[in-house]
């Protein structure tokens, strides 16, 4: 072989294996999706399409739009599935190529009488679900149908052809307590009790107090006479209390003042024996 053939046939080697290094390295191309009808088309779904009476029921709505048309923050849902209602909603969005799949959900439910099946089987027909969006600013609608939603009766043929009301349990639970009731009537009757006790208490004192106070109070006689018993060996008090006994016995006894002021300014300090006899005299002065 030829030195030129032998660089043809690398060429074309090189030249191959670059095509094959393009093909299998270059990334993946975005998935395309067109509409059959555009610019929307939807989808409607029940999931489960055949539930039992009770169970809840989700309406799944896929709606596919050319963006480049619609706005899909536009897109909104007109459902009407009585006597079903609507108990919550999700809405999620996912773009591929210049199309924009919105997958909406609406939670039914329906507990009410007409959801009961009379028969095994009970069939829905709910009006159609209108789809509202803006194509290039103007409002516009789309109409789509819904499936057939079956409804499974949860009673036999014989519960169902005498329908009463059947109760399975026939006696109330027991009651339960999280105290005692005996514990805690003994507990409130000792308590208000004591509250009747310390009432009690309250009104006796504040009738009784006064009296005492009464009783317990010192008159001026007695003042002086407590002032002259403690004085002990202070001449000055002494002198003082026996000048102040003397103005306080004036009206009562002259003669016993007058020995009181006599005490109280003779030369030499008044003799105990003589200001106790005269303490003792001026007592029994006021007792009468």
């Amino acid at each position: 072989m030829t030195r030129r053939a032998v660089a043809l046939v690398a060429l074309a080697a090189l030249v191959a294996g670059g095509v094959l290094a393009w093909v299998f390295l270059r990334a993946p191309a975005p998935p395309q999706m067109g509409l059959a009808q555009p610019p929307i088309e939807a989808r409607t779904a029940f999931a489960p399409l055949d539930p039992q009476l009770g169970d809840p029921v989700t309406a799944q709505v896929d709606v596919f739009l050319a963006r480049s048309e619609i706005d899909p923050a536009s897109v909104r849902l007109d459902v009407r599935v009585p006597p079903y209602r609507v108990v919550g909603a999700t809405r999620s969005r996912r773009d591929t190529g210049s199309t924009t799949v919105l997958h909406l959900e609406r939670r039914l439910e329906c507990l009410s009488e007409p959801c009961v099946p009379l028969k095994a089987l009970k069939t829905f027909a709910f009006p159609d679900l209108v789809i509202h969006y803006r194509d290039a600013g103007r409002p516009m609608t789309a109409v789509v149908s819904w499936p057939r939603l079956a409804v499974h009766s949860r009673l036999d043929a014989a519960r169902r052809s005498s329908p009463q009301l059947r109760l399975i349990q026939t006696r109330s639970a027991p009651p339960s307590f999280r105290v005692d009731p005996h514990r805690v009537g003994v507990a409130l009757l000792v308590g208000a009790a004591v509250l009747g006790a310390v009432g009690v208490a309250l009104l006796l004192w504040l009738v009784a107090a006064p009296l005492l106070a009464r009783r317990r109070r010192v008159g001026p006689l007695e003042r002086i006479l407590r002032e002259l018993q403690t004085a002990n060996g202070d001449s000055g008090r002494k002198r003082s209390a026996l000048e102040q006994l003397a103005r306080e016995l004036a009206p009562l006894d002259g003669a016993l003042s007058q020995e009181s002021r006599v005490l109280a300014w003779a030369p030499h300090d008044p003799p105990p024996d003589a200001v106790d006899e005269l303490a003792r005299r001026a007592r029994a002065l006021e007792a009468d």
